[in-house]
């Protein structure tokens, strides 16, 4: 019986041997194993197994996404709605910069045209556009024949009119010079530190001068031009 009971025993031995690696394994899996971390996100508590990523957080997560999302669209619809703002007020812009050309060319065509078949006017053709341009131009001037005005109560009005044009077309000339100085404003002023860099007294004489001239050249081109004009008219 007990050479039985041995041999039963040596018999069941490798089994047990097979066995207890696999226990041993799963013991070591469950210590490998990272222990259970509580999340908190919002208002609910959700237990995390290792490496898992919860329900409510991947619910926030999509929720984040759709606040950048709907951020996003919005941000885009501001831009849209400005960019329409800017092509209106440019398209408006444009009207009012046609407008006022559009008012001139009517304005000597009106003045032609009523020159050309006044009856107590014997000017005909080129001569009736030349007429409706010194009267209604003759602002400090005059026209060659001041003693002969026809009607004058029209040419009065004329006169008038195309002042106001023309101080209105100097408004929109000043406005656009008004927008291009505002945008360069940055090139300006690294203008002018080239040019106090360059009239120092530690540059030679020739330097400054063409610094001046290169700075000032606006101002001297319409000083220089309008001296010209003077001097046409004296000589004509």
């Amino acid at each position: 019986m007990i050479q039985r009971r041995m041999i039963l025993v040596a018999s069941r031995l490798p089994n047990a041997q097979l066995k207890a690696p696999q226990l041993f394994s799963k013991k070591k899996q469950q210590q490998q194993q990272p222990p259970a971390t509580p999340s908190t996100d919002g208002d609910t508590t959700t237990i995390e197994q290792g490496g898992g990523i919860s329900t409510d957080r991947r619910n926030n997560f999509s929720r984040q996404q759709a606040t950048k999302d709907f951020d996003a669209i919005a941000l885009n619809l501001r831009k849209k709605s400005r960019s329409s703002h800017q092509r209106t007020q440019s398209c408006l812009n444009k009207i009012r910069r046609n407008f006022i050309y559009v008012a001139f060319v009517l304005y000597l065509l009106v003045g032609t045209l009523f020159y050309m078949y006044d009856p107590g006017n014997e000017v005909h053709g080129v001569l009736a556009y030349y007429q409706a341009i010194t009267i209604g131009f003759s602002v400090g001037l005059g026209t060659k024949d001041p003693t002969f005005v026809p009607d004058v109560w029209f040419s009065s009005l004329y006169i008038l009119c195309g002042a106001a044009i023309i101080a209105v077309m100097l408004t929109v000339a000043g406005n656009q010079v008004e927008e291009a100085a505002s945008m360069s404003m940055f090139e300006s002023l690294q203008r002018r530190e080239n040019y106090e860099n360059q009239m120092t007294r530690d540059n030679p004489l020739k330097v400054r001068i063409y610094a001046f001239l290169a700075y000032n050249s606006a101002y001297l081109i319409s000083i220089f031009a309008w001296v010209l004009w003077l001097g046409f008219i004296m000589c004509w």
